[in-house]
């Protein structure tokens, strides 16, 4: 199943540049994931932590987009709401 996570003007706007815990980003997976314990690291690529889980991002390309989103917002450029698409697996 693939889960949508809307990062909304609102993220951009009250999130922390640089903040692994407070970015837009960050923000959003708190609101859809009903908790503060999230945050966003950039590596080689980026993880999306919810928990003690890393989120499965649902593509190249989802990963492309989110890791230029966190470059321009930890540089203070101009950035515009996206949604991420990450898997979930349903079930036992």
């Amino acid at each position: 199943m693939i889960r949508f996570i809307e990062v909304t003007k609102k993220h951009i706007l009250k999130g922390v540049p640089g903040d692994n815990c407070n970015c837009a980003i960050a923000l959003a997976l708190q609101d859809e994931y009903k908790t503060s314990d999230v945050s966003v690291e950039v590596d080689d690529e980026p993880e999306l932590h919810v928990g003690d889980k890393i989120l499965e991002i649902a593509s190249a390309e989802m990963v492309d987009d989110i890791d230029f989103f966190i470059r321009d917002f930890d540089f203070n450029n101009e950035v515009e709401p996206f949604t991420i698409q990450v898997y979930e697996r349903t079930g036992a």
